[in-house]
């Protein structure tokens, strides 16, 4: 949790705010609660880069709503309301086995077929092997920044 001091009188609880770090990029966080003047965010990514009075930016323009609709029944979802890759290569994993799916025909499925076997690769540990959070966060963005590299 990260408390945040700044235009608390603009926030609400569930407003989407932007933590902006070090390296000149945003975090994506979400306000939970109060607490006296500050606003306590829940962050959507690791916290590299955040330091004492990092701005705070209020980002509810653009984002989608997270009020559930009928559109969601069946899916699985992130923080953000977005399908989440496994789930996307969880529902296709038929026509993908049997060689039915074209390549090129959904982008979503495409990046869900590329991530599979890396994301798969990731999640495995051996029940003794120790990962940090941090090297998690590090490895997670390898593999997703292989995929940004390959586009």
């Amino acid at each position: 949790m990260v408390e945040i001091a700044g235009p608390i009188h603009a926030m609400s609880v569930g407003a989407r705010i932007g933590i902006e770090t070090t390296g000149n990029r945003f975090i994506p966080a979400e306000v939970i609660a109060f607490s006296g003047s500050n606003a306590v965010v829940m962050p959507f990514a690791g916290l590299e880069g955040v330091r004492r009075g990092c701005r705070a930016v209020i980002a509810n323009a653009g984002v989608r709503s997270g009020r559930p609709s009928p559109s969601w029944l069946g899916r699985v979802l992130n923080a953000m309301g977005t399908r989440l890759v496994m789930a996307t290569y969880a529902e296709m994993k038929e026509l993908i086995r049997l060689g039915a799916y074209r390549a090129g025909s959904n982008p979503e499925v495409d990046e869900a077929i590329a991530l599979h076997e890396p994301l798969e690769a990731f999640l495995r540990q051996a029940k003794d092997e120790k990962t940090s959070l941090g090297d998690g966060y590090r490895q997670l963005e390898q593999i997703l920044g292989r995929l940004e590299t390959e586009r």
